[in-house]
């Protein structure tokens, strides 16, 4: 065979530019190069991995390798003659060098990392590679003991499972969130105890509608009814979930000046650890639905029945049963809640009486949702509900702006700081009435109960007195003095004892009434209806005292801000520059004395 040399001035005779087609083909190896990073990046940057969009990363692979593959069979001969030189050795040599500095970097960056680990051969969980210390002042990234205390309870394994990923908030409280705080604090959880296991369901489209559909099933719920971001947690035949803006809670602060404005802080270990309580607590609240007036009947599948808003307290692990109010001697004993949804006949002396009992005396909590008012159907509540400082107009609701009303429904989108609604509030997710009549805070009222608003129309909204001419003419007017104030309350909460302060928990064994002035807003018709079944599960869980059992107030970071002067910034930058050139300048005299 002829030698791969040439005299001098003249060229090699199987130097690559001579041929087009070689020149060609190397274009298509680097546009197959060019797929393969391609292919690689969206397998790692996409939930469904490799699996995405019909295995669309397989087939970008495939066509890189194919189009590399074309390149080294068309060009058998010149690579042959290419890696058999010195320099073809020297040049495999740094690239080893090269790949074994990738490669331990690799490594590196993965063992070095908090959530480094490797999982083993005959062990259920990750064996963690690491060792970390929490070196912060707040303990920031340690669990508090209360946590850990309700960990060591547990008999069976928790499993944590996560929908897709848990987003940090766009406008945190008192300054910038480290990315992944939720993500970081569920770690907490597994590493601080082994029957603790935690998954992220973010693979394969079907296998993660299939996997969605077992979690709705045990929480009695449509794959539909849990979006992304919901955190499900199970714990032997207990299922409860979670929203990821759960996990943080609004507060007021002091900013610049004397004005004050609302931020949010990370509540999830509180939310979590109180999620956990409630698991561990074998006794299931008990909810009672007073039976006798015409109420609604929380069996009904039909529009007008409740069983949408019992199969929701039966997933949050609620027993319902019924009351016939007219019979009984005294509300149970083991009754945490007792609702009275849409009577239309008057309660008797006898029963007011007993309700009177329940929840002054025995501190009980009261759920009343009452309907537009009928000079017809007096229901002889009005003066009860008083003795709570809540007021009952016998009115009927009217919304001016045609935005939030459709025929009958009028929707709300004002709401109280209050437990019950905070979800709904930061969420500015509206709530859909029937034709209601209003409830307010008497104005007068000095009794022993705090009555805070929950729902409120708009502006315009009022209770129209003048039914007569309402029901008769179909026409109505504001009348200053006369109609009930503006704007519209649709609902109230009244609670007994000493307000808490800002961001602290009222106490649990308080008495609590809570009125609306419609019941249609929790039927089946409406229950599933923008935020209606939130506001219910909000409702039920304060009154409970299920919204917050164990108070752990976050914790506050150590990271200090410095600002710089513009001269210094000019300086740091000066050296940075001087720096670089004085480098090349040891570089370059170095060389030179080693040539002398």
């Amino acid at each position: 065979m002829s030698a791969t040399t040439t005299p001098a001035g003249a060229r090699r005779r199987n130097d690559f530019s001579d041929s087009p087609a070689r020149v060609t083909t190397a274009i298509v190896a680097l546009v197959g190069l060019l797929l393969i990073i391609v292919s690689i990046g969206m397998a790692a940057g996409l939930d469904a991995g490799w699996a995405w969009k019909y295995y669309t990363p397989v087939i970008v692979l495939g066509v890189g390798v194919l189009a590399v593959g074309f390149f080294a069979v068309f060009n058998i001969e010149w690579l042959g003659d290419l890696v058999s030189g010195r320099a073809a050795l020297s040049g495999l040599l740094v690239a080893v060098m090269c790949l074994a500095a990738v490669v331990v970097w690799a490594a590196a960056a993965y063992f070095f990392s908090h959530k480094g680990q490797v999982s083993l051969p005959r062990v259920k969980k990750p064996v963690p590679l690491t060792k970390s210390w929490d070196m912060t002042k707040a303990r920031k990234f340690t669990l508090s003991q209360k946590s850990i205390e309700q960990l060591k309870e547990l008999t069976a394994p928790l499993q944590i499972t996560v929908l897709g990923r848990l987003p940090d908030p766009e406008t945190p409280y008192g300054g910038p969130i480290e990315g992944a705080q939720a993500e970081d604090l569920l770690a907490m959880y597994v590493k601080a105890n082994p029957l603790v296991s935690l998954e992220y369901i973010r693979g394969n489209e079907e296998d993660a509608a299939r996997r969605i559909k077992v979690l709705a099933e045990k929480l009695r719920r449509s794959s539909e009814e849990l979006p992304f971001g919901t955190l499900v947690m199970t714990y032997k035949d207990q299922a409860k979930s979670c929203q990821a803006m759960d996990l943080w809670e609004t507060r007021p602060y002091a900013a610049m000046g004397n004005q004050v404005q609302q931020g949010q802080v990370f509540k999830g270990e509180e939310v979590i650890t109180s999620t956990i309580l409630q698991m561990l607590d074998p006794r299931k609240p008990k909810v009672y639905f007073a039976w006798g007036h015409g109420e609604r009947d929380p069996e009904g599948r039909d529009g007008k029945g409740l069983s949408f808003a019992q199969d929701r307290m039966q997933g949050d692990n609620m027993e319902a049963a019924k009351l016939m109010l007219v019979s009984a001697e005294k509300i149970p004993d083991d009754c945490d809640l007792l609702v009275v949804c849409g009577p239309k006949l008057a309660f008797q002396p006898k029963e007011l009486e007993m309700l009177r009992d329940y929840v002054v005396g025995r501190k009980g909590r009261l759920l009343v949702c009452l309907d537009e008012y009928r000079p017809e159907a007096e229901l002889g509540l009005e003066a009860f509900l008083a003795e709570f400082g809540v007021a009952v107009g016998r009115d009927k609701v009217i919304e001016s702006d045609r935005r939030q009303r459709s025929g009958q429904m009028t929707m709300a989108v004002e709401f109280g700081f209050h437990p019950a609604v905070n979800r709904l509030r930061e969420g500015r997710l509206p709530v859909v009435f029937g034709p209601a009549r209003t409830v307010r805070r008497i104005d007068d009222y000095r009794g022993d109960w705090n009555v805070d608003p929950l729902v409120s129309g708009s502006e315009g909204s009022y209770g129209e007195t003048d039914l007569d001419t309402y029901y008769g003419r179909g026409q109505a007017s504001f009348q200053e003095g006369a109609d009930s104030p503006r704007p519209a309350g649709y609902a109230v909460a009244s609670w007994a004892g000493q307000a808490p302060m800002p961001g602290g928990r009222m106490q649990k064994e308080l008495g609590r009434v809570v009125v609306f002035g419609d019941s249609n807003w929790c039927s089946n018709q409406l229950f599933r209806a923008y935020g209606n079944e939130s506001l219910f599960s909000g409702t039920i869980k304060w009154m409970l005292g299920q919204d917050k059992r164990i108070a752990i107030e976050p914790k506050k970071s150590d990271a200090q801000g410095f600002t710089l002067l513009p001269a210094h910034r000019y300086m740091t930058w000066f050296a940075a520059g001087a720096a670089v050139v004085l480098l090349m300048l040891v570089a370059g005299l170095t060389a030179w004395i080693r040539r002398r």
